[in-house]
């Protein structure tokens, strides 16, 4: 009975041997058949660079006035639109307050009689029919009327809003006939010279940035990537988010308005990494792969996984060591095909 389970065990092995080798064969015997690929290497090398933290921001003007009025009145006047361009000076809001006209108007009435029994007075002292006192008491109600009169002017200036700068107005929150109060925001007016790119940084990012620093910042909006330089930086941490503020100037473009996302890319630290050109990979399925030419300078595929991209090139996080060649072809390859260096 041993004997034969020993027989029978040894029929087992030799036909389980002689089938890998079959198929072993077969598999050569096909790749064999493969036609040979011209194709380029690039040896994967260590390279020393920077990882970047992505930071989200908001682009807002450079300059930037919130309008508002210093006195109570119905706006009479509103020549300007939101997206209206004007010129420092412009007439932006005017407002009808008619108890300020009246009392511009009472104050010249005083002025004018106080003005008009001075030189009465100063007539009569000439020939000595007034005392000086009475002449210098005239002279103070001069001056205190001339003093309500300018007051009374000042305040029938601010009925007249005028453009601070030259700009554009990004908010319009009021129309004629609406009242309008004190410290109400009624306009806001962005200059269209500079921009700026705000945003919150965290705090263990934020101390290796220096004021007048370059920083790459792409806007998605308008697809551009664009170089900011740090203009302003806090000191200060937010205790509730432990962020700081920076704002980072940029040039201004008529394809980037304020209000529009942008995302800075800070560096963050310096690390180790291969990189290799993205052409070289390719997509099966959900997995990455590339092929590494063999000493017998045939094909082997490899199955990767990238990380961050720059330029033509790509990060390998897993799958692929430093010196190992990789091939790049225009062609499908396949395992074990044989490949034709050229460069």
């Amino acid at each position: 009975m041993k004997i034969a389970q020993f027989f029978f065990l040894f029929l087992a092995s030799l036909f389980m041997t002689w089938g890998c080798s079959s198929e072993h064969q077969a598999e050569k015997k096909s790749q064999n058949k493969l036609p040979s690929v011209k194709a380029s290497v690039h040896k994967a090398e260590l390279t020393s660079a920077y990882s970047f933290i992505e930071i989200p921001g908001t682009v807002q003007a450079g300059q930037r006035a919130t309008i508002a009025t210093k006195l109570t009145g119905t706006i009479s006047e509103l020549p300007v639109t939101m997206g209206s361009r004007v010129s420092k000076g412009d007439l932006l809001v005017k407002i009808d307050a008619q108890e300020i006209t009246a009392r511009v108007n009472q104050a010249r009435t005083q002025l004018e009689q106080a003005q008009r029994n001075l030189k009465r007075e100063e007539k009569l002292l000439a020939q000595n029919a007034s005392t000086p006192e009475t002449v210098k008491d005239l002279q103070d109600m001069v001056r205190i009327s001339s003093s309500t009169l300018n007051e009374a002017q000042t305040m029938q200036g601010y009925t007249r809003i005028s453009a601070p700068f030259d700009g554009m107005i990004s908010e319009k929150r009021v129309d004629v006939g609406d009242l309008a109060m004190p410290g109400v925001p009624l306009l806001v007016l962005d200059s269209e010279k500079s921009l700026q790119v705000l945003a919150d940084v965290p705090e263990e990012t934020a101390i290796h940035i220096k004021q007048g620093d370059p920083q790459d910042i792409y806007i998605p909006a308008s697809g551009k990537k664009i170089k900011g330089r740090v203009a302003e930086l806090s000191h200060a941490a937010d205790p509730a988010t432990r962020t700081v503020a920076v704002k980072l100037d940029i040039e201004s473009d008529p394809d980037i308005r304020p209000g529009q996302f942008a995302r800075i890319l800070i560096p963050s630290r310096q690390k180790t990494l291969i990189l290799v050109p993205q052409k070289a990979i390719s997509l099966f399925g959900q997995m990455e792969r590339l092929f590494i030419l063999q000493s017998d300078n045939r094909a082997s595929l490899r199955i990767v996984r990238s990380g961050a991209r720059s330029g033509e090139m790509v990060e390998i996080l897993t799958g692929l060591e430093p010196e190992e060649k990789v091939i790049i072809s225009d062609e499908t390859l396949h395992e074990g095909q044989p490949i034709e260096v050229v460069h």
